[in-house]
């Protein structure tokens, strides 16, 4: 008790020195540093020592965080899967068109023999031409697993087809309308590009395109189904994902006169290295960056 009050004293007349010796503002720093309120030098040991137990758990977790390495890439996008599915659904949205199918001739689709009266006869109907529109009505990812995206896929689509046959004999065409859908899971692996871009490819897998049409032919009514295997790789392409960043930076140039206005230089970026990550949640593009000359 002696040894603070001691310490006390000389703080107060150190102070009272600095008030004589040293001007105003002088006065007034000193008198802030001299404050009572402020600890001593054994208070504040016995607060550092009270808390030390808490301080090491602090440095210690400051340190594994700045022991663990940077990354080395410049630039790292990552993407949900629920962001994906937007993306998706505006993409599966936004025309109508996505894929026409060209019929060839077929001949014969339908064949029936009959006879009248013991006189043999055959009905048959053939497709003679026809193109049918392709809407991708639905796309959305189910879950992402071993680097794999799984989605459930929709196909719908209408045209018209120009059919031809006989009946009874009697020759005679038409053009009814013909309905197309699908309706699968599939699955793409994920790749990177040099252009900063994310492609969607399709894994190579058999889909069933379901094809139906109804038509009567003189007074022959002919209801037609049929299931199609296809590749999947034939119906849809690569799909790229309008994620990427703009390659084209525009550089501000100096004017040569202060009243100048500022002129633009277009710069190019360059991703090197880019790589992906794919994982249950997201896809993560990452990517170190070249700026290349104009």
């Amino acid at each position: 008790m002696n040894r603070v009050v001691l310490s006390r004293a000389r703080r107060a007349a150190s102070c009272r020195r600095g008030r004589v010796l040293l001007g105003p503002f002088s006065f007034a720093l000193l008198s802030l540093a001299c404050s009572p309120s402020l600890p001593t030098i054994e208070e504040s040991s016995a607060d550092i020592a009270a808390h030390r137990a808490r301080i090491d758990s602090i440095e210690t977790a400051l340190h594994r965080s700045a022991s663990v390495p940077r990354p080395g890439k410049d630039i790292r996008i990552r993407v949900s899967a629920a962001m994906l599915n937007e993306i998706f659904s505006a993409f599966a949205g936004s025309r109508t068109d996505d894929l026409r199918i060209a019929l060839f001739p077929t001949r014969p689709l339908v064949k029936e023999e009959r006879s009248i009266l013991g006189i043999p006869y055959t009905n048959y109907l053939d497709i003679d031409s026809g193109n049918v529109v392709v809407n991708l009505s639905h796309l959305r990812i189910e879950r992402i697993r071993a680097g794999r995206v799984e989605a459930s896929l929709r196909l719908e689509g209408i045209g018209r087809i120009g059919v031809s046959g006989k009946y009874t004999g009697v020759p005679a065409g038409a053009a009814p309308d013909l309905t197309v859908s699908l309706e699968e899971k599939v699955a793409f692996t994920v790749r990177a590009t040099d252009s900063g871009t994310v492609l969607l490819v399709p894994v190579p897998q058999v889909v069933t395109i379901r094809a139906r049409f109804s038509v009567k032919l003189l007074e022959w009514n002919v209801p037609w189904s049929k299931d199609i295997p296809v590749q999947l790789t034939d119906l849809v392409r690569p799909i790229e994902l309008p994620i990427a960043l703009r390659t084209d930076i525009p550089i501000p140039i100096p004017p040569d006169r202060p009243e100048g206005e500022t002129a633009f230089r277009k710069v190019r970026l360059h991703f090197v290295e880019p790589s992906l990550k794919v994982d249950e949640e997201a896809i993560t593009f990452s990517a170190s960056l070249r700026i290349l000359p104009p």
